[in-house]
């Protein structure tokens, strides 16, 4: 047992507030029951509520099912629908001492994915000729004598890229998600990622894609087609792609 002279509460912003909750975790873990008014840890049902309230923050779990779910595995032990007290304070305490959760409220960030959101359909896949990998587009605004414009959109998987090719007027790239690379003949590769817009000058070399880890998603505006609309010229190599 702690003495009075280490009590801490752990419902406040307290930096050692791991050091009584491991504790905790260790005594209820042994089968040692621990009461919510015991006087050496005050602050417990605030814990509980606060474990709660960060377990939504953090995205840990959607509903009390998936979080019994994966306390579960983290106690080593089943929690029935009806747990108990000892169940609720273990539940508490595995979040604080396990995943460092100081009931501060500080770690309150989002889970980092790779997954891409997509704006328009995928369309169709590009022929392998033009492009390596997988890229996939779709035509969103047709050429016409009225607009003379062509407006699309294409998904490059992870490590897909077009060939290298020429606009007669140009393009205009608007990247939407994703992170991916754009080169111009003659000059160093760039980086481009979400919210980015290229724009390619008339008759230039260059290409477009994804990055190895992550794909990307780009609208492509070609503006007066009367000038051409695209010649596809060789593929780019692993050695240009790679930047070396």
């Amino acid at each position: 047992m702690l003495s009075n002279s280490n009590t801490i509460d752990i419902s406040k912003n307290n930096g050692s507030a791991n050091q009584p909750a491991r504790h905790i975790f260790e005594r209820l873990k042994a089968g040692e029951p621990i009461r919510l008014d015991d006087p050496q840890y005050p602050g417990i049902q605030a814990v509980i509520n606060r474990t709660i309230e960060l377990s939504a923050q953090l995205n840990t779990a959607t509903s009390i099912d998936q979080i019994r779910e994966r306390l579960s595995k983290i106690i080593g032990a089943e929690l029935d629908e009806t747990y108990n007290l000892n169940t609720q304070l273990i539940i508490a305490i595995a979040f604080v001492a396990l995943f460092g959760i100081a009931c501060n409220g500080q770690s309150n960030k989002q889970p980092v994915t790779n997954e891409i959101q997509a704006i328009f359909p995928k369309g169709q896949l590009g022929p392998a000729e033009n492009f390596t990998g997988k890229a996939w587009n779709i035509g969103l605004v047709a050429n016409d004598t009225m607009y003379n414009t062509v407006v699309g959109n294409v998904y490059f998987e992870p490590g897909a890229r077009s060939n290298w090719h020429t606009h007669g007027a140009g393009q205009i790239l608007i990247i939407t998600d994703g992170v991916g690379y754009h080169q111009i003949k003659g000059q160093t590769r760039q980086t481009i990622k979400k919210g980015d817009v290229v724009k390619c000058p008339p008759n230039v070399m260059h290409w477009h894609g994804a990055n190895p880890e992550q794909g990307l998603q780009q609208m492509y505006i070609i503006p007066n087609t009367g000038k051409g609309i695209v010649q596809w010229l060789h593929p780019v190599t692993d050695e240009e792609y790679n930047n070396q």
